[in-house]
């Protein structure tokens, strides 16, 4: 599960993981897991270029990747 919470922080795993990094964290995961499906959950105030820079992390590494998303909000 990746998440993204209203400040644009991202979580993988529920560690925080800087946006620059996102990429390498996905692939160290898909060398564990290689069929493990990609959820991203964006909390509804977090920013759509958050969510695009996550959604281009994980298709450069794989553009045939299934990402599944998911809105939460808060409260």
């Amino acid at each position: 599960l990746i998440a993204i919470n209203a400040e644009d922080q991202v979580f993988i795993d529920k560690k925080e993981v800087p946006m620059v990094e996102v990429g390498f964290t996905i692939k160290e995961l898909r060398i564990d897991n290689p069929r493990g499906e990609i959820v991203v959950q964006a909390e509804v105030d977090s920013s759509a270029e958050a969510m695009v820079e996550v959604m281009e992390a994980i298709n450069k590494l794989d553009g045939a990747t299934v990402i599944n998303i998911s809105a939460k909000t808060v409260g």
